[in-house]
Parts: C-alpha cells; structure tokens; sequence
C-alpha cells in the first residue's frame, strides 16, 4: 500500500522504535516463565526485520505496553492491567480525530472556538464529565 513502516513512523514522532525482540505474532498474554506466549514477527518473515507493518506495529506497540506494564505488578493486580494505545498509535488515533474536527465546519472547534469546559467539582474536567454535560 505504499506506508511506511512502524518504524519508520515512530523515528518520524521522535519515538525509540520497538525492537525486532519486542514484536510478537498470537494472543497478548505471558507464559509460566512471564515471556510472551507467542512468536516474533521476523520469525514469520525475515522481510519484516525492521520494517513492520503500521497496522501491526500500532497493535504490537500497545501489546508491549501492556506486558511491560503487567510485568510490573503482582497477582490480581496484574490481571487487571488494562491494554492501551503506545505512543505512535495514540498519536495517529488522536491527531486523525482532531483533524477531522478541525476540517469540519459544523465542528464544535469552529463554531464555538473559544469553549471552555465548565470547572468540574474535582477542579479536573474529565470525560465523564463531559458526556454528563452532553
């Protein structure tokens, strides 16, 4: 298709690339000895060294988030470590939406540019927060 690679992309957003080790094809979990339970992707191919695929690389970036993250608790704290975006795949989720707000003219952005969110009482407006104004 033409796209980059993840690596390629996180060297772009000044972002340390995942390594080659740190990309794994099968399901987000660890085995008995708190290894991933599953192969690297240049395993697959070697024509993936270093050059994984966005789409893959945005999911196996939030997959070693969440073993990185696990691995730092114990018992029933570990299983309830939630799986997130990393910073590459945070990044094109976010700006992608902000730049379709900001191409919208019925958007909130531009017709309302100088909106501020009401103080909540915690002092820190959150999302719930919002949808509960919504």
């Amino acid at each position: 298709m033409g796209l980059p690679s993840g690596q390629d992309i996180a060297r772009a957003m000044g972002e340390t690339p995942l390594a080659d080790d740190d990309l794994w094809v099968g399901k987000a979990q660890l085995d008995d000895h708190g290894k991933p339970d599953a192969k690297r992707l240049v395993d697959v191919s070697a024509n993936f060294a270093g050059k994984a695929p966005l789409w893959y690389y945005v999911l196996a970036e939030a997959n070693a988030q969440w073993m990185k993250a696990k691995g730092s608790k114990k018992g029933d704290a570990a299983n309830q470590v939630p799986v997130t975006l990393g910073p590459v795949g945070g990044r094109i989720v976010a700006e992608t939406i902000l730049g379709l707000l900001l191409e919208d003219s019925h958007s909130f952005l531009n017709v309302h540019p100088a909106w501020q969110p009401p103080k909540a009482h915690s002092g820190v407006y959150r999302m719930g927060d919002f949808i509960k104004d919504a």
